[in-house]
Formats: C-alpha cells, sequence, structure tokens
C-alpha cells in the first residue's frame, strides 16, 4: 500500500509542478508532458483499493496486478476516474491551504494540526466515497460475456 500511495503522489506532485512550471519556448511540451502525468495518475487512481479489495493469487504480484487493474478500470469509465482524482486534489490542496493559513495566525503545532489530526480525519470519508466509486465501476464494467454485471 505504501509503495502504491507513493507512486500516486510522485506521479500527480510531478505532473503539477511540470504544469506549474511551464514557460518560454518549452510550453507546450512541458504542458503536453504535465498532462500526460496527469492522465496516467489518473489510472492509477484506484491501485489502492484494488490492492485491498481484488482476490491476488501471489504477494509478490500485488502491487503491478493493482496498478494493472486500476488502468483498465480507469479507461472503462474515464471521467469517473477524473473526477476522483480531482476530489482527491482538492482536498489535498484545502489542507495546504488550512496549513498555509494557521501558519498565517502563528497557530502552535500547525504542522501536526493539518498532517496529522485534519489529513487524517478527512481521508476515511475520502477512502469510502473511493470505495463506493469503484465498486460502481466494477459493477458497470461488462462480464466476459458481454453482458453487464449484476
Amino acid at each position: 500500500m505504501i509503495v502504491i500511495e507513493f507512486v500516486q503522489w510522485y506521479l500527480y506532485a510531478f505532473a503539477m509542478s511540470a504544469i506549474a512550471t511551464s514557460s518560454g519556448s518549452a510550453l507546450l511540451l512541458t504542458l503536453a508532458f504535465g498532462a500526460f502525468l496527469f492522465v496516467l495518475s489518473a489510472t492509477i487512481v484506484y491501485a489502492d483499493i484494488v490492492a485491498c479489495l481484488a482476490p491476488v493469487s501471489s504477494t509478490l504480484t500485488l502491487v503491478p496486478s493493482s496498478f494493472y487493474q486500476s488502468t483498465t478500470l480507469a479507461w472503462h469509465n474515464f471521467s469517473r476516474a477524473l473526477a476522483l482524482l480531482f476530489v482527491q486534489v482538492a482536498v489535498g490542496t484545502l489542507l495546504q491551504l488550512g496549513a498555509l493559513g494557521l501558519h498565517a495566525l502563528h497557530v502552535r503545532g500547525a504542522d501536526l494540526w493539518i498532517n496529522d489530526v485534519a489529513a487524517t480525519l478527512i481521508a476515511v470519508p475520502i477512502t469510502a466515497f473511493a470505495t463506493l466509486v469503484y465498486l460502481d465501476v466494477i459493477s458497470q464494467r461488462p462480464s466476459e460475456d458481454g453482458r453487464r454485471r449484476v
């Protein structure tokens, strides 16, 4: 799980830094690269949920198979994967703005309140929402014989 979270947030952070620092003659190239990384991070948005819920034959294949299954599910219904990534990004942005606000107010232990307390309290409903979206997406995916699963 830690490996999956690291890859997800590293891709997102790299995409945002590529988009935010694009300027000059390489503007289109860095914007395109940032957009590509953002789409790539949207395709693995279900990876941690797949690692927890989907049956896996071996623990050695847990991370690669969760990335693969997340990518196939995300391309099946990309709008939901993108919306779920935007929700996670919005929550992360609000937490960072809250940290800046607490630092501006000189609150003692602002990093503790934002990074530990607020992020922990917000992570539970966001993960529950992501799990519901994942379960809805796999219920709408056609089965092997072409019919929808019920």
